[in-house]
C-alpha cells in the first residue's frame, strides 16, 4: 500500500519532489545557515564566476571578466 488516499502516481510525484529538494543549492544553503558562513555552490562554479549560498538564505554570484579558475580543477588549499 502506497498511502491512505494517495494514488501511486501522486506518491511518485511526491518522492520526486523530495529528491528535487536536495539540490546542491539547497544543501549549500542549509550548510550556510547551520555554520553561519557562506558556502560555495560547486555545480554553479564556472571559469569566470562562482555562486555562494549565504547564511541568511540568499545567494551571491561573483563574476570575473577573465577566467579565474581553470575548468575542471579545484583550487589549491
Amino acid at each position: 500500500m502506497v498511502g491512505a488516499g494517495v494514488t501511486p502516481a501522486l506518491a511518485e510525484d511526491r518522492a520526486g519532489s523530495a529528491a528535487a529538494d536536495r539540490t546542491a543549492e539547497s544543501e549549500a544553503s542549509a550548510l550556510a545557515a547551520e555554520t553561519g558562513e557562506r558556502v560555495a555552490v560547486d555545480v554553479a562554479t564556472t571559469e569566470s564566476s562562482q555562486v555562494f549560498a549565504n547564511p541568511d538564505g540568499t545567494f551571491t554570484q561573483e563574476m570575473n571578466a577573465a577566467p579565474a579558475r581553470p575548468r575542471g580543477r579545484r583550487p589549491r588549499k
